[in-house]
């Protein structure tokens, strides 16, 4: 069973390492490999933790499989999905998360789920748990930026 739920300073480590676990077998063929390697190499880990534990995870929704032994042991968590303000083209995600929008659109910043729950129904539950949220915040629409655009 899938549970979705908003994250909390706890969770920074575990969603650091979804990220960074995802990122490995998604971006194989995206990003050069020494690259792909420092993104998620262990101190990358240490240092996305640090920051995601220190800020407001308002707008962090977090997928946990409850009663699940492939996930995380400590946590339980399987995948995360941060959102928020819709930015502008060279903006940094608009923290802390969903607030009252100014012009009526949020964006999905990332969805990730931990490659041993992919095609289990996560992503769908963290998406449908991002649409209800920035919904009952006043958001008329939801935009996604890929991240081959970056590239």
């Amino acid at each position: 069973m899938i549970h979705i739920r908003p994250a909390g300073a706890a969770d920074g480590l575990a969603i650091a390492q979804i990220r960074a676990e995802s990122w490995r077998i998604a971006y194989v063929d995206v990003l050069p490999a020494q690259m792909l390697a420092e993104l998620t190499d262990s101190a990358a880990v240490a240092r996305e933790a640090e920051w995601r534990s220190a800020h407001l995870m308002d707008g962090v929704l977090i997928a946990e499989a409850v009663g699940d032994s492939g996930a995380d042991p400590e946590t339980g968590l399987i995948g995360f999905a941060a959102f928020g303000p819709e930015r502008a083209e060279d903006d940094e995600p608009g923290w802390p998360g969903p607030q009252p929008p100014e012009h009526g659109r949020a964006e999905l910043y990332a969805i990730y789920v931990a490659p041993g729950h992919w095609s289990t129904g996560a992503g769908k539950a963290l998406m449908d748990g991002v649409l209800a949220l920035v919904a009952s915040v006043g958001y008329t629409d939801i935009s996604l930026v890929h991240f081959r655009d970056f590239m």
